[in-house]
């Protein structure tokens, strides 16, 4: 392997993880600098009597609480919310909950529908066959056929089991009419590749000790290394060095020794998530570009885009097993997704209820209407097959 390769890649989350695997596929060579460790299923405690102590302190998605030799401290001093995210193989798939929710096509427009924003350069159509071989690579279980979205392949695999909190609220939206859909998530429902099915144990936000919830450390960058992609761990980048034309050259990191090193590439790929990667480009600052790189607009480290969310829980007089499949997908509601100015929001409400645990999603009907009832209630049930009265 040549000690330049074509691409540099700095993160081995998510997107750094589908790149990786993309490009070394593809005969690109590939070197990864990733400031955390690989995890193994044997370090997860979900099965473990300390599950719940652990997740607190070792596995919380805080990094300022999680304090692990891999993580750097976030300032949320001024801010409304914290945020969750994960340094180390993997990024923040090692303790997201796995669901799998795709933009709806108003979310590409939303200046030219809510004079909000801006307009992406794309639409849902061109992301489409992208969302699809995602869907393969991960081992995305769901339902196909939701109405709200434009027609689309299937999930490769079946929805997870609903179960009883989640027919509960299917139910209630039945009788108000409103939108429901068994949920996506990736999350094996039956064998894949090798690996597992979900065996509803509930703890996917500290890893998956199963392998059976669908991170890139499990999913991506394995075959990303067999395809001769080079993971390089514990190597924390200072900055991204350019070459005299002004363009990125490689990126200076440092190895647990505190010994710096330097890393040479054609092509660089910032995949450090939305506060590492702006915080990246703000601290290669140089003298051709003082504000920092790609920051003409001054917008870099501006605009961060989180994913809010508030827990509603309620108390029922029957046993609704909560306690199983606490992250699994229970069902997603469209209900009150569109800008609603009469209630103080743009561009939908969202928020997670937890009949099962899994996360229910709030939006609304496709073009603003349709009735939903019992009549898309029998449909949802044609299509899984089996009965929810």
């Amino acid at each position: 392997m040549s000690d330049v390769p074509d691409v540099l890649i700095i993160g081995a989350g998510a997107a750094g993880g589908v790149a990786a695997l993309h490009l070394a596929s593809s005969g690109v060579s590939v070197t990864c600098l990733e400031q955390g460790e690989w995890s193994h299923a044997s370090d997860y405690r979900g099965a473990e009597r300390d599950w719940e102590l652990t997740s607190r302190k070792q596995w919380s998605a805080n990094p300022n609480v999680r304090s692990r030799r891999g993580d750097y401290a976030v300032d949320v001093s001024e801010s409304d919310m914290g945020v969750g995210m994960y340094n180390g193989v993997g990024g923040g798939t090692v303790l997201y909950n796995a669901v799998w929710p795709r933009l709806l096509p108003a979310d590409f427009k939303t200046r030219t529908i809510d004079g909000v924003g801006d307009d992406w350069p794309l639409d849902y159509e061109e992301l489409r066959p992208f969302y699809e071989m995602t869907d393969r690579q991960f081992g995305v279980s769901g339902l196909g056929g939701n109405p709200v979205y434009p027609e689309s392949m299937d999930p490769p695999l079946p929805p997870l089991p609903i179960g009883a909190g989640g027919l509960l609220m299917a139910r209630a939206h039945a009788r108000l009419g409103w939108n429901w859909w068994p949920d996506t998530n990736a999350i094996l429902s039956a064998p894949m590749h090798g690996r597992h099915p979900c065996v509803q144990r509930g703890t996917c936000n500290q890893g998956c000790g199963e392998g059976a919830k669908s991170s890139t450390d499990i999913t991506h960058w394995p075959e990303a290394v067999r395809n001769g992609g080079h993971l390089i761990t514990g190597a924390r980048v200072i900055r991204i060095c350019l070459d005299r034309r002004g363009l990125a050259s490689g990126a200076e990191w440092v190895d647990e020794r505190g010994d710096v090193h330097f890393q040479g590439a054609s092509t660089v790929l910032l995949a450090g998530n939305g506060i590492g990667t702006a915080r990246l480009l703000l601290a290669s600052a140089c003298g051709l570009f003082p504000e920092g790189l790609a920051n003409s607009s001054g917008l870099v480290g501006k605009r961060l885009m989180l994913h809010p969310y508030v827990n509603i829980t309620g108390t029922f007089d029957e046993n609704l097993r909560s306690w199983q499949g606490h992250n699994g997908s229970a069902i997603g509601s469209w209900q009150f997704y569109k800008s609603d100015v009469s209630r103080g929001f743009v561009r939908g409400s969202k928020w997670s209820l937890h009949p099962t645990g899994g996360p229910l999603r709030i939006a609304a009907p496709p073009n603003g209407g349709g009735v939903w009832g019992a009549e898309h209630h029998a449909h949802v049930r044609e299509r899984l097959g089996r009965s929810l009265t």
